[in-house]
């Protein structure tokens, strides 16, 4: 999950480099919206994979019978 999110990142920032001159005000709001929720996104990823470790620690190991 988090590297289709790396690579819109990645790219998105290629665009703001790059052709940040030859957009306009609207076009340079969708980009920063796009990297903000992009960003937001990878956040939301890092958290869930935390919770999920955490919740796997705190299981007790089910005895075998």
């Amino acid at each position: 999950m988090q590297e289709p999110v790396r690579k819109i990142i990645t790219f998105g920032d290629r665009i703001k480099e790059n052709y940040a001159s030859l957009l306009d005000e609207k076009g340079l709001d969708y980009l920063n919206r796009l990297q903000k929720s992009t960003l937001q996104m990878q956040a939301f990823i890092n958290d869930l994979q935390e919770f999920s470790m955490a919740t796997i620690r705190a299981k007790p190991d089910k005895q075998r019978s």
